[in-house]
């Protein structure tokens, strides 16, 4: 399973989409604390970001590798 894609939703939480066409939700809360990720509480700096081999990289400076992304994040149905 790869993210090919990735939506902020409004409760902080990320909507990652597989290239197997399913979806997974990454709830942002836990890490929102921590220094480097405090920016992103801002939803507007939540949202600037850049989705590179399946890591997200955040214009502040915080990232999440891809496996951290899938292996912390709940299963959704299948994306339409």
């Amino acid at each position: 399973m790869r993210i090919v894609n990735v939506s902020v939703l409004n409760n902080k939480e990320l909507l990652l989409h597989l290239d197997n066409e399913s979806c997974k939700i990454f709830k942002m809360e836990e890490y929102l604390e921590g220094k480097v990720f405090k920016p992103l509480k801002d939803i507007n700096e939540l949202k600037k970001f850049k989705l590179e081999f399946g890591c997200i990289e955040w214009e502040c400076g915080a990232s999440l590798s891809e496996d951290t992304l899938l292996s912390r994040s709940v299963s959704e149905a299948k994306s339409n």
